[in-house]
């Protein structure tokens, strides 16, 4: 019984961590879901999260240290960058900045870029991460996922350098170490 109760405890504190309210939500619910299209000078970035685990937690994903949005559970945003080489960050759900997941991916104008944000158990709270995905990919999720753009009245997120320099640091240890394990990412294709 005193086993089962602490069991219970724990998965209890684990689900809470889980579904908290994470960063300040600084996205805005939109009604209508837009056509995603190619932009001549840009490349167009379709971030989403198709799945529920830590639904309410808001992460907030930048390039090189510029705000690009967040996701919370079956949400997605598109956002335009310049072409070239970036590293997208992730800031997960700790303030140790272990749950944080950063990638490079080289990206050219006139395409459109499709990148699932995951998001998983952490030491700390919740990690997230992310993956090249596909136009097939993201349409198969679409009818379950709200559309979301920046509220332009809601105070911005402050960027962290050391949390995005140490994420940065350990995406290339990875890199080195295991070259398989963001070989996705490293050759992400754009449509």
């Amino acid at each position: 019984m005193k086993r089962t109760l602490c069991l219970l405890s724990l998965l209890v504190c684990a689900s809470i961590s889980c579904v908290g309210p994470g960063h300040n939500y600084v996205m805005k619910t939109m009604d209508t879901k837009p056509e995603i299209k190619p932009d001549p000078n840009k490349a167009v970035l379709v971030v989403f999260r198709s799945i529920l685990y830590g639904r309410l937690y808001a992460m907030n994903s930048w390039a090189d240290g510029n705000f690009l949005g967040q996701t919370k559970g079956r949400t997605y945003f598109i956002t335009k960058i310049d072409p070239g080489t970036h590293y997208l960050f992730g800031e997960g759900g700790s303030v140790t900045g272990n749950d944080n997941g950063c990638v490079k991916i080289d990206v050219l104008a006139n395409k459109v870029y499709y990148i699932w944000q995951g998001t998983y158990p952490g030491p700390s709270g919740l990690r997230t991460g992310f993956s090249a995905s596909s136009p097939d990919d993201f349409t198969k999720e679409l009818s379950s996922m709200t559309y979301s753009e920046l509220d332009e009245s809601a105070p911005k997120p402050v960027f962290d350098s050391e949390l995005f320099n140490n994420a940065k640091a350990k995406y290339e240890k990875e890199a080195v170490e295991d070259p398989n394990r963001h070989k996705d990412t490293q050759n992400i294709k754009g449509y």
